[in-house]
């Protein structure tokens, strides 16, 4: 499927800001949540992908498998901001 990648500084650790996701609450910084708000629409509808959300932090080993990844993420996004 056709996404958008996100590229931004995570920012303050502290300051975070709570999303729903799939029925799911997801704690993310406030810069991520600046950036997802601001792309997000009602009207048109997009996949987005941010590390912060998509990566599980908190899993050291999934989080050191997907930062391999993450070239090839931002290349295949149709967009990267």
């Amino acid at each position: 499927p056709t996404y958008e990648a996100i590229s931004y500084t995570w920012g303050d650790a502290t300051k975070v800001r709570i999303i729903t996701i799939g029925g799911k609450k997801v704690e993310i910084t406030a810069n991520a949540f600046q950036v997802i708000s601001r792309r997000a629409s009602y009207w048109e509808p997009k996949l987005i992908w941010i590390d912060s959300v998509c990566i599980n932090q908190k899993d050291l080993e999934e989080r050191s498998r997907q930062v391999q990844l993450m070239r090839e993420l931002y290349r295949n996004a149709s967009r990267v901001i």
